[in-house]
């Protein structure tokens, strides 16, 4: 029996019917190895790598696998597109970050030096870190 399109408590009540349906008795250890390679593998693999010491806390396990990823998906898509902020960074990552380089403004004002312009910035930070950097 293969979970398809049903949700995991569906899975779980059609398993045990028809787990009593055939008579089975085997060790618990194999109901739930059983059950799991019906489940959906993206929550069987989550619950596999628990220690389920039941086939009550596998089944419950994979319950909240379940409604923690509809809830994820649901988030994801409330908020596809999030902020920078919102993103993970991956430390670990040998790639990086542009640091932003400053850039002599070509055209001072009068009497005063030229200020640096970082280059790296959104355009309307830009203009006002300009604007405040000439005093105006």
């Amino acid at each position: 029996m293969n979970q398809g399109n049903l949700s995991v408590e569906e899975y779980t009540q059609e398993f045990e019917k028809l787990v009593i349906k055939c008579d089975l008795h085997e060790p618990e250890e194999q109901a739930i190895v059983r059950y799991l390679g019906g489940l959906d593998p993206r929550y069987a693999n989550v619950v596999d790598l628990q220690a389920s010491t039941s086939f009550d806390e596998a089944c419950v396990l994979a319950h909240k696998v379940e409604q923690q990823k509809k809830k994820k998906q649901l988030l994801r898509y409330e908020n596809p597109n999030p902020s920078p902020h919102d993103q993970i960074v991956n430390k670990g990552s040998s790639s990086s970050t542009p640091k932003p380089t400053a850039s002599i403004s070509p055209t001072p004002q009068q009497g005063q030096p030229p200020q640096p312009t970082p280059k790296h910035l959104p355009k309307g930070v830009q203009s006002v870190l300009s604007a405040n950097d000439l005093g105006t």
